[in-house]
């Protein structure tokens, strides 16, 4: 991975749409490339993503049906 120093950055919503698998298309194919190329953004996704599994695991002893992160990748 790499961040050239010069890119945009991935914002809050851009991660968020991805995760929740609103992102699709050409947004969707310009999230994961930025994700491979920018070690910054991916940690921040890494970090949003197992944030997003933790709120299922507390929605599901909650009895809850989340939807699954995983379902979106």
């Amino acid at each position: 991975m790499k961040n050239s120093g010069h890119e945009i950055c991935l914002r809050s919503f851009d991660l968020a749409s991805y995760l929740t698998g609103a992102a699709q298309g050409a947004p969707k194919a310009m999230i994961e490339q930025h994700l491979c190329e920018c070690e910054r953004c991916f940690t921040s996704f890494i970090s949003a993503f197992n944030e997003h599994l933790d709120h299922d695991e507390i929605m599901l002893k909650r009895g809850s049906n989340p939807v699954s992160a995983f379902q979106f990748v």
